[in-house]
């Protein structure tokens, strides 16, 4: 397997306690300065050192928030402070969840969307520092497990003795994804079953079909859309928590095809339909610079309604549509700074009943999910920055500024920004500004962590994944189709280079191309399938060479990809896998972006990749025989574990960093 990227997360808060992320550990943590990197001191930033450590600023006092713009690549509106927002979250989120709970009390079943979107929210509250209780959560977390039709059931998840098994297992599948990726690993099991249920109803165009064909406005829109955007979520977090690759080959299929209806997109659309395609460009790790994410954002403001809601129907503004939008825009990186979310989050708090929800009946709890994710998504304080957005290639000197404010009105104590978990800069008050060396950076992907803390103590991280260098194909990855292989890869380089990919297969160890083929290769997902022509009677192993090009024939980026040319079962009777879990020591916060390697009794590199967002990572195909595995990160002395590969068993080596 090759080095694939950590995903970008929604911004995590937490009130006066440490973060779900590693900040609470890099606030103890020193270590030398990222790649030799010489990092100037900000102009106002404290307790800036060179190497060996960059230490977090002591600030006496809090700087008040106010509405600033900064300097550097001038942000949409400007940072204001919204108490009233948060104060509407957490009605709206104690209300559902005594809602959801009454509700399946009262019909002891899994309503597909009834406890899965709860789930959703309240896992996205629970992340945000907002209070959710626990017993709650565990009641709900057992109507989507436990109760018939949940994921514990016969044949998984399903609704009333097997019926609408792709809606239910795509919408709880989605919930599954999003809890393990904010709370906790407690639903790996079964995140990972319903990651193969819906491949399995993944078609060759890329789609998840659900023949049954359910349509249930506004909660099912009866479009494979929806069902896409979620099955996406659920293969995206499905790799994230397990390291394997075939999870990105078929998500990366799906999201191909959702930026073939992105392109198709007229504006007229169902909002849902826009909404979901938006989802899953997002979920397959569309950058908010990418043309296609930009085609749809643009499309969604142009639908806002004058009074700043969006409606199901037009001219007619309504909680499910403004709510599910704006969690929409939310996940795209917008905050409040933006007009069109700063008024859609204000109908949502101005429409809002006193007990929580925005109406009465039935209806009511469909449009509170979405309505509470609207505005859960409210962070502790509203964090900005200028120069990177996630998914960037950067090059040269990139000015960085960042700006926070605090929503619980005590002020911002300070600011901090980390590459790759070592703090490279930090700053009291609300606003920090720092020239980041990025032709210092190695190629590859890098992790960009930006840290607000406020008076009170509460914190929230906006997390961005940028890449350095001759890198343009993320994410490889490859998958058995059948009677082929499917090479998979997304490529991030600026569109109008014309790019083009060609693929080489050879045989392992071998110099000879036994299969190629060339094809445009716009910015996005690409794929391709080798059907076996030219295959070496009595070999599996080979090799691709995935090479972009710009339209003069101008080498971007090369990358080689090894992979086993045969079906999971006869792999399986062949080889083994080595896998593990990286969690730092002193906070058991997951380790994302690490190397790790496989290395032979030789003392020779077999495999390289890197761990993944939750820490995972994963070799496949391994040949029988004793190996070592090597861990390195940045700041870190590098560590080994012993390992022992044996066909159809799977050999753990864990670390604590």
């Amino acid at each position: 397997m090759s080095p694939v990227p950590p995903s970008a997360s929604s911004p995590v808060s937490s009130p006066a306690a440490p973060v779900r992320s590693p900040a609470a550990r890099r606030l103890r943590r020193g270590g030398a300065l990222l790649l030799g990197l010489v990092l100037a001191a900000p102009a106002g930033a404290a307790a800036l050192v060179g190497p060996p450590a960059v230490l977090a600023p002591e600030c006496a006092a809090p700087a008040p928030s106010r509405a600033v713009r900064p300097t550097l690549g001038p942000l949409p509106g400007a940072a204001r402070t919204d108490p009233q927002a948060r104060a509407a979250a957490q009605r709206a989120l104690d209300w559902l969840a005594g809602a959801t709970i009454a509700w399946q009390d009262q019909h002891q079943c899994y309503g597909c969307h009834v406890q899965a979107v709860t789930v959703d929210a309240l896992a996205v509250g629970q992340a945000k520092g907002y209070t959710v209780v626990p017993a709650q959560l565990d009641r709900v977390l057992a109507g989507v497990t436990a109760l018939p039709g949940g994921a514990h059931s016969p044949g998984g998840l399903g609704y009333h003795g097997g019926q609408l098994r792709i809606p239910a297992k795509a919408i709880g599948g989605a919930a599954f994804a999003r809890f393990d990726a904010l709370v906790d690993n407690r639903l790996r099991d079964e995140l990972l079953q319903v990651a193969e249920e819906l491949r399995a109803a993944q078609d060759q165009s890329g789609r998840v079909v659900d023949a049954e064909g359910w349509s249930n406005p506004p909660v099912g829109t009866g479009r494979p859309e929806q069902w896409t955007a979620l099955g996406i979520q659920v293969w995206r977090q499905a790799y994230e928590r397990s390291g394997d690759d075939r999870w990105l080959a078929a998500a990366a299929l799906a999201e191909d095809w959702m930026a073939g209806q992105a392109a198709a997109l007229t504006g007229q659309e169902d909002l849902q339909q826009v909404n979901h395609t938006l989802m899953g460009l997002l979920a397959g790790g569309a950058g908010a610079g990418e043309q296609s994410v930009a085609r749809v954002a643009a499309v969604l403001a142009e639908r806002q309604h004058a009074d700043g809601g969006w409606g199901l129907q037009p001219g007619r503004s309504d909680p499910l549509a403004t709510g599910q939008t704006l969690a929409v825009l939310r996940q795209l990186g917008r905050t409040e700074t933006d007009p069109v979310v700063a008024r859609g989050t204000a109908w949502l708090v101005d429409h809002q009943l006193a007990g929580g929800s925005w109406g009465t009946g039935g209806a009511a709890k469909a449009e509170a999910m979405w309505g509470v994710l609207g505005l859960v998504s409210v962070d502790a304080l509203t964090v900005e920055h200028a120069g990177l957005a996630h998914g960037d290639h950067v090059a040269g000197t990139v000015p960085v500024e960042v700006v926070a404010a605090d929503n619980g009105g005590a002020g911002v104590q300070s600011v901090e920004l980390f590459v790759d978990d070592i703090r490279v800069a930090a700053a009291c008050g609300d606003r920090l500004a720092f020239p980041l060396p990025a032709d210092g950076l190695a190629d590859g992907a890098h992790i960009v962590d930006v840290l607000a803390t406020s008076a009170s103590g509460a914190r929230t991280r906006r997390r961005l994944t940028v890449y350095a260098g001759a890198h343009y194909l993320t994410r490889p990855a490859s998958r058995w189709e059948g009677t082929g292989t499917r090479l998979s890869v997304r490529n991030i380089a600026d569109p109008t280079l014309g790019t083009a990919l060609s693929v080489e297969v050879r045989a392992e160890g071998a110099p000879a191309v036994l299969w190629s083929t060339t094809a445009p290769a716009p910015q996005g997902a690409w794929s391709t399938v080798w059907d076996g022509t030219g295959a070496v009677p009595g070999n599996d192993r080979y090799v691709a060479t995935l090479t972009l090009r710009d339209r003069s024939g101008t080498v971007l980026h090369q990358h080689e990809q090894r992979f086993v040319h045969d079906s999971p079962a006869a792999r399986a009777a062949t080889y083994g896998a080595v896998a593990g879990q990286l969690n730092w020591a002193d906070s058991a916060e997951e380790v994302a972006n690490a190397v790790i390697e496989l290395v032979d009794g030789d003392g020779r590199v077999v495999e390289r990749t890197r761990s993944t967002a939750n820490g995972a990572y994963r070799f496949k195909d391994v040949a029988g025989g004793a190996y070592t595995v090597r861990v390195k990160k940045e700041g870190q002395a590098a560590q080994e574990a012993p390992v022992t590969a044996a066909p159809a068993a799977e050999a753990s080596a864990d670390f604590a960093l």
